[in-house]
């Protein structure tokens, strides 16, 4: 270390030169330490990729919404349904001469609006279904588990992450190649409305398990909770 003003050489830490007396500050830090300090800080402030944090390289951040690839098996019977009706109602209206007497008042205009309402009232069914479906979201917070869903009347649902017991992944064949690699992630708890929490129709379930396992870890951590 020098000094300042002489460019004597003195000794760290000194506040005086023995040289020429000139009062020496003291550095704050060197510009290698400054430099790896600011490293540091930059490594904290940025999630490890891979580790399960939300916004971390990779993953799938919160919040999740329902994806409508859910429904893709449902369309596809749906579709296979109606065109079942149609197939039946061909082969009844070509055959009417066979019915049976009480159904001889039987026009064919009713005849046909029985046999394509049946599938029509399902197709509104499940549209309606969808709708209320994209409703469903979930969302992660640093101790808490947020469920909301609803159109007229909106339902929301706090799971605690310290009172998560177990947490499970699944994805079956038809999620996988026919839904576009959606899968679901069941959530047991304590709580008392919801205790199992199935959150389906997501894009990336592993990485959403992942990440709720990861912040389960670390609000047991920051709570110092233990289970007996």
């Amino acid at each position: 270390m020098k000094c300042p003003s002489c460019g004597a050489e003195v000794a760290e830490n000194v506040v005086i030169c023995h040289s020429c007396g000139a009062r020496i500050e003291p550095e704050a830090e060197s510009e290698g330490a400054a430099e790896a300090a600011s490293q540091a800080a930059a490594a904290e402030a940025t999630p490890a990729e891979g580790k399960g944090e939300p916004g971390a390289k990779g993953e799938y951040p919160p919040p999740w919404r329902y994806s409508i690839k859910d429904m893709r098996i449902i369309w596809i019977n749906m579709c296979v349904l109606t065109l079942a009706f149609v197939v039946v109602g061909f082969w009844l209206s070509g055959s009417r001469d066979n019915w049976p007497g009480w159904l001889g008042w039987l026009s064919p205009s009713i005849f046909w609006g029985v046999m394509l309402g049946i599938p029509g009232v399902l197709w509104l069914y499940q549209l309606c279904k969808l709708i209320y479906r994209t409703t469903i979201r979930y969302d992660l917070e640093e101790f808490r588990l947020i469920h909301k869903e609803g159109i007229f009347v909106s339902k929301t649902n706090v799971i605690e992450l310290i009172r998560i017991d177990d947490m499970g992944a699944t994805q079956n064949l038809i999620e996988k190649f026919l839904c576009g690699g959606i899968g679901k992630v069941r959530v047991t708890s304590e709580d008392p409305t919801d205790p199992i929490l199935l959150l389906r129709g997501l894009e990336n379930h592993e990485s959403v398990f992942r990440q709720i396992d990861t912040r389960r870890a670390d609000a047991r951590k920051k709570r110092a909770f233990v289970r007996a």
